[in-house]
């Protein structure tokens, strides 16, 4: 894993990287003879420099990067939203769609292992570095807390994915380190988010930097988690909803009115997306650019449409999932079901190649003048948005529901959500949305799961829901005929991704988890 680890940072942390973070070529250059940043300035290179780790790939090889590559589905396609191609390429997410999944997947090993490491050793050699910045303390704990938030995300999204995990620290990294207990990773995320809140400004110039509230966001979703499975303490409900309630009391962040045009590429500094990482197109930053593949070639239907809408058909919608789907504005706004087709008839889903609905909330920034597929641009600038304020509404009503009671104050957060989907003013009751109050504690909380599943559908969410509520089972339990059939078991045994095997052998102490 030593080694493993120090080729991935050496990729991303030597590799020269400009951008829209500004990121100086060689961070690493700019450490003292003694291993120590002495100015602000190379401290603050080294910090973009864990960015770049988010965001590393080559125009050639989008695919394998982290927080932009569709690949970070592939460990999520077991919930009931995402699913995948019955052939051809695709093994590697049709494993975690029919529960087979093994520790010979490349996807997993890059996108949801590689990278997350990656990024955690970046941040480790930083906060390293930083014990002789001639600069008031304050101003670098400031750049270090953004350094805690970026590691404390990329263990929350391994615990998550894998539970049992080597806890690294140190760039001193014990090649026979064995897994730590999933308490402890989260004793680190806690950790690492508590810094960055206490640490961080209130704002920022732009959502791609994380401010306060950002962390305080991440932390109301660390403490629902914990609320489930597998650590299912309860008295984590109660923080999750004194944290996402700081955020609402903010001041600084709310629903944008108009569902329809919420992730127009126009939007993304609107003030409902708390944190993102940021892309940048080929027209805005040039050579420089750093673009994603997630939301444009991936989640595109591949034949039977025009040219101009081909895609590569990675991941779409299951059929059930669709189907119950309310009806409405979000429902119109987040899928592709239709196309018009050269001879102006109408081509419907029934009759794409994929024979599914498509995700397509996130299509708009495709990036003209870049590589292509089959003659078709496949990278998008827009940015990956990993928290905003509709998802903060959601913590809140079911943290506060589990809590104590769903009170009025849960009721108003779920139906300001349900009410912008629907079209209509978020901040006016309206009696046929709203949920009728009454609900108990427990009906409230699935009242929720099923709005975060609609709401947030796509931002890498919905499988994690179902996992810390063991609803996994009844989630796929009425699968339509067209989606992939269930293979392996769907109990929580089975809910983490094996450790990839090339670890494993590298380190049998990393078997078993």
């Amino acid at each position: 894993m030593k080694r493993y680890l120090y080729k991935t940072i050496c990729l991303i942390i030597i590799m020269p990287f400009a951008g829209c973070l500004d990121l100086n070529e060689e961070p690493r250059a700019l450490l003292s003879s003694n291993g120590f940043y002495e100015t602000l300035d190379a401290l603050e290179v080294g910090v973009n420099g864990v960015y770049s780790s988010f965001l590393y790939g080559t125009d050639e090889a989008a695919q394998f990067r982290f927080i932009g590559s569709a690949r970070m589905y592939a460990a999520l396609t077991g919930g009931d939203d995402l699913t995948t191609l019955a052939g051809g390429s695709k093994e590697e997410w049709r494993q975690f769609d029919q529960f087979t999944k093994d520790g010979n997947n490349s996807a997993v090993l890059w996108s949801s292992w590689m990278m997350p490491y990656a990024v955690i050793r970046a941040a480790n050699t930083v906060l390293e570095s930083a014990n002789n910045v001639n600069a008031s303390q304050e101003q670098v704990d400031e750049l270090l807390a953004e350094v805690h938030f970026l590691r404390g995300w990329s263990y929350f999204w391994l615990v998550r994915v894998f539970g049992e995990v080597p806890l690294v620290t140190s760039t001193e990294i014990d090649p026979e380190i064995g897994l730590s207990p999933v308490q402890d990773i989260y004793d680190l995320i806690i950790d690492d988010f508590t810094f960055a809140e206490i640490n961080l400004p209130e704002t920022q110039d732009r959502n791609s930097k994380p401010n306060k509230y950002a962390a305080k966001a991440f932390l109301a979703k660390v403490y629902l988690t914990m609320g489930g499975w597998p650590l299912k303490q309860t008295d984590k409900y109660a923080l999750a909803r004194d944290k996402a309630l700081e955020v609402m009391n903010s001041g600084l962040y709310d629903l944008y009115p108009d569902i329809k045009t919420l992730w127009d590429l126009a939007n993304e500094g609107d003030n409902e997306f708390i944190f993102g990482f940021e892309f940048c197109s080929l027209n805005d930053c040039g050579d420089n650019r750093f673009t994603s593949t997630f939301g444009s070639a991936p989640a595109k239907p591949a034949s039977f449409l025009p040219n101009s809408q081909r895609r590569f058909s990675d991941y779409f919608i299951e059929i059930n999932f669709f189907k119950n789907f309310p009806e409405g504005p979000r429902k119109d706004a987040y899928f592709l079901t239709e196309v018009k087709q050269p001879n102006g008839s109408i081509l419907t889903w029934e009759n794409f190649n994929t024979r599914h609905p498509h995700l397509s909330k996130f299509y708009e920034g495709s990036v003209p003048g870049t590589p292509t597929w089959e003659g078709h641009p496949v990278l998008t600038s827009r940015n990956r948005q990993l928290m905003r304020y509709a998802e903060v509404l959601l913590i809140y009503a079911e943290a506060q529901a589990m809590a104590g009671a769903p009170d009025a104050s849960a009721y108003e957060a779920i139906n300001m959500v349900k009410r912008r989907a629907m079209g209509l003013d978020p901040d006016m009751p309206d009696a046929s949305v709203d949920l009728i109050p009454g609900l108990s504690a427990t009906a409230f909380q699935e009242a929720v799961l099923d709005e975060r599943g609609w709401e947030l559908v796509g931002e890498l969410k919905r499988w994690f829901d179902l996992t810390r509520l063991e609803k996994v089972a009844e989630a796929n339990a009425n699968k339509d005929p067209r989606d992939l059939p269930i293979l392996g078991s769907m109990e929580p045994d089975n809910y983490y991704a094996p450790i990839p095997a090339e670890e494993v052998l590298r380190n049998p102490k990393l078997g078993g988890n």
